[in-house]
């Protein structure tokens, strides 16, 4: 199983974005500290919502534990949240998405989906109302089983993702309570290298991998991987069949 940009543990990953943002220079010190006040509310929030809380417990523990990525924005400026390295650009994520938008409405590809005749969006207000209640939902809580069933996991996560960082991503793997925890927290960290390798033989890779809980950094990306890495992967993919 993999989670790729997750918000998986949100009182660990929400209390993480103040460090992050520091260590990124998004903020300063003193950002720091008046930002770490909102914390607290953000975790108790998020807890009542972990132990039983309904529909509304929730909604309103995102909105209380989203004011510190605010506040963070509002000191960063006008930066890309998916890749702190550019800057916000396109009315929605931060990226111009209507070719996306285009192409999925056009008659052909409905007709290849079966979708019938609806009209694709890239972010449905209707669909995130009704699953509102679930973003602060402590998912972490039912991968000790999968792993004392020996199913592997992979998390991955950019290093310049500010929404999901790496950092929250660590703190709640490290924090999850199985039985090969004190291994996994003892095995040396070191670097994941793709190099040429295929698709195929990428994943053999992880399936290989000796630690079946794994959390790898994709380094020098954000929360997507861009579009001219896909073109050249694409490309040798491509020429490594011919």
């Amino acid at each position: 199983m993999a989670i790729g940009n997750g918000l998986t543990n949100p009182a660990i990953q929400f209390a993480a974005e103040p460090d992050y943002a520091l260590s990124m220079s998004l903020i300063n010190q003193s950002d720091y500290y008046n930002i770490e006040k909102l914390v607290p509310n953000c975790v108790k929030s998020a807890k009542a919502c972990e132990s039983g809380g309904g529909n509304t417990t929730c909604v309103s523990s995102y909105e209380t534990c989203q004011s510190i990525f605010n506040k963070i924005l509002l000191i960063a400026g006008n930066i890309n949240y998916y890749d702190i390295r550019k800057k916000c650009e396109g009315e929605l994520f931060c990226y111009d998405l209507s070719a996306i938008e285009i192409f999925l409405n056009e008659k052909s590809v409905k007709e290849a989906l079966g979708v019938g005749n609806i009209t694709f969006v890239s972010c449905s207000t209707d669909v995130y109302d009704r699953m509102a209640g679930d973003l602060m939902k402590n998912l972490a809580v039912g991968i000790p089983e999968l792993l004392e069933d020996g199913i592997r996991v992979l998390v991955y996560v950019g290093e310049y993702d500010l929404v999901c960082n790496w950092l929250g991503n660590s703190r709640w793997v490290n924090a999850l309570n199985w039985s090969g925890q004190k291994d996994f927290l003892a095995a040396p960290i070191v670097p994941f290298v793709a190099g040429n390798l295929t698709l195929k033989e990428l994943w053999s890779l992880l399936l290989d991998a000796e630690h079946s809980d794994s959390l790898v950094l994709t380094k020098s990306f954000g929360a997507s991987l861009p579009p001219e890495l896909y073109l050249h992967f694409q490309l040798h993919e491509t020429s490594h069949r011919k």
